[in-house]
């Protein structure tokens, strides 16, 4: 079985915590994602097929990062990355009985993440543009 990786994109709150001059706690805002999962099941020994299956997730997510910034130059400061993300699934039917079709996830996922961002300051707001790559 294999899982479909998927781009997305978010929208939330942070809090940033400044621990030194470089060194910050990042906390989002808890999100609350709806999404669908793309799992491939593959039989390689009996018969070469595949089968693709979607799975409806909803998801409440509490993520925590560390970030390593540079100096600010001018109206930009680039930054590093580095956190988790912890997860539960509400639509998980881990405890389902008499569901031999469908396909049981437990609720609680950890996720790791790693990525680069940038802050670009202006009069009333700061925009943080970042790529990361998350696993779990």
């Amino acid at each position: 079985m294999e899982s479909i990786n998927s781009v997305g994109i978010n929208l939330a709150w942070l809090v940033n915590v400044r621990m030194g001059e470089h060194f910050d706690l990042r906390l989002a805002s808890p999100r609350s994602d709806i999404f669908r999962r793309r799992l491939v099941y593959s039989q390689q020994y009996t018969d070469p097929s595949s089968v693709e299956k979607k799975v409806q997730s909803i998801t409440l997510s509490f993520p925590f990062q560390i970030a390593f910034s540079s100096d600010r130059i001018g109206n930009f400061k680039a930054y590093t990355i580095a956190g988790g993300n912890f997860t539960y699934d509400l639509a998980s039917n881990a405890k389902a009985r008499k569901a031999e079709d469908l396909i049981k996830l437990k609720p609680y996922n950890f996720i790791a993440e790693v990525g680069i961002g940038c802050h670009i300051y202006f009069s009333y707001f700061v925009l943080s543009p970042e790529l990361k790559l998350s696993d779990g």
